[in-house]
Formats: C-alpha cells, structure tokens, sequence
C-alpha cells in the first residue's frame, strides 16, 4: 500500500476562510483526511508567523495522529523570514517542541524565506526544503538547491513534481533532481498543473505522476480541492494509476 495523503489546507481556496471554525491545523481536518483514506497528512501551517495554526499544533495529541503512517508539517511561507530574530528563534523553538512530541517525520521549509541557514543549526528539526515553481526568483533548479545542502548536509528534499512541471513541462527536470538528490528525497509534493495546483484526476497529466521514481515514498497531495469528493477522487485517482503502474 503507497503512503498518501492531504495537506490539511486541501480545500483552502474554497470552505476556508468561509467558515473560521474550519482551521488547516484542527481535529476536525485529521478526521477529514482519515474519513478519506489518508495514511499520511500535512499540516499546512504556511501562514506568516502570527498565523494560529502553528500554536494550534499544541493543540494535537500523539494519540490523534495513530491513522498515519507519515506527518509532516509546511512552515509559514507567507510573509515569512527566516533571519536571526527572536521571533524566528521562538517559531524554530515551537517546531522542534512539537515536531518531537507529535512525532512529526518532517518540516518542509522553502528555501526562499531563509535569510541565516545558520539558525537551523541551532534546532533539531526534522527539515526538509522543495523546490519552487516558476513564480520564483530562485531554487527551481538543481544547481540552487544543491547549494542549501552544503551548509546544511543534514536537510533532506521535498520533490515537488508540480513544481518541476512549471519549469519544464517536459519534467526532465524532475529527473534532474532524482538524479543529483535521490538519496535525500523522503517526501513527495503532487498535484496537477494549470495555473497552479489543480486536482490531476482532472487534468490527466499522467506525466506528472510518471516522474515519482519511488511511489513508495509519502505523498502528498496538494491539489486545490473544492469539496471532500474532490478531494476523494483526487486521492483514489493517484492511488489507483500506481496499482496499475507499479
């Protein structure tokens, strides 16, 4: 059985911010993405760094995360900088103490939000970087990346193969990346690709999901989803071109 699963934000663009009570990081979003199949979940906690959902993770229990096999955290990456302050050595400080007693497997940060790699040095977070899409200035190719990883050999790689399809629809760049960082790739970003992260059961994009060299990598799913059932043939989609495939 692969491991899959949601970013808690799945239906981000739609239900939130209608409804506040529906917070990313919230049991009722673990019970969501369990009721869906899920074996494995994202906190999306991409909010700048006075967002609730990162506090919210105090929230959570060890207890409520048994249903899966891999949880990973996103950190803020809006209106977010990594730099030397207090108020980033308190949102580093919040994530080691929840990452250790949630058991969290990964924290995936991207690299574009850093200003002092230094600072991680200072933590024991389960970290991981992702490539970006072509919006960004930087770190959408192989040579960027490989850059982060000689000041901090310990950080491992998020692909995220949506990502890699909006710098070149081709995906050899997705290859590029498995080729230079294989050995430090320990989760899977996916979704289709239109404008941006769009469900792939709609958009057929098989091309995108041929790219994943080890679908026995987590995954997870980060398509823009505008209801649960959305989101369930989204996940049964995915699931179901690996059955066939592997």
């Amino acid at each position: 059985m692969i491991t899959i699963g949601l970013t808690t934000g799945f239906l981000y663009n739609h239900l939130l911010p209608c409804n506040k009570q529906e917070k990313p990081v919230s049991h009722e979003m673990i019970k969501r993405c369990s009721n869906l199949g899920c074996n494995a979940i994202e906190f999306n906690c991409i909010g700048g760094f006075y967002d609730t959902s990162l506090a919210d993770l105090k929230r959570i229990q060890r207890k409520d995360l048994l249903n899966f096999k891999h949880v990973s955290v996103h950190a803020p990456c809006r209106e977010a900088r990594f730099d030397n302050s207090k108020k980033v050595r308190e949102i580093l400080y919040l994530l080691e103490t929840e990452s250790r007693r949630l058991g969290i497997d990964l924290v995936v940060f991207h690299p574009d939000t850093v200003d002092d790699w230094n600072i991680f040095q200072d933590f024991n977070i389960p970290m991981a970087i992702e490539n970006l899409d072509n919006n960004k200035r930087a770190f959408k190719a192989v040579a960027d990346i490989g850059k982060i990883f000689k000041l901090l050999p310990k950080c491992r790689f998020v692909l995220d193969v949506n990502h890699c399809k909006a710098n070149d629809p081709s995906m050899g760049l997705a290859q590029d990346f498995i080729d230079s960082f294989k050995d430090r790739i320990v989760e899977i970003h996916v979704s289709g690709f239109r404008v941006y992260h769009y469900p792939i059961y709609k958009t057929k994009q098989t091309e995108i999901l041929d790219a994943i060299h080890n679908p026995n990598l987590p995954m997870i799913i980060e398509s823009a989803c505008k209801s649960e059932q959305d989101a369930k043939n989204e996940i049964e989609y995915i699931k179901s071109y690996f059955q066939k495939h592997i």
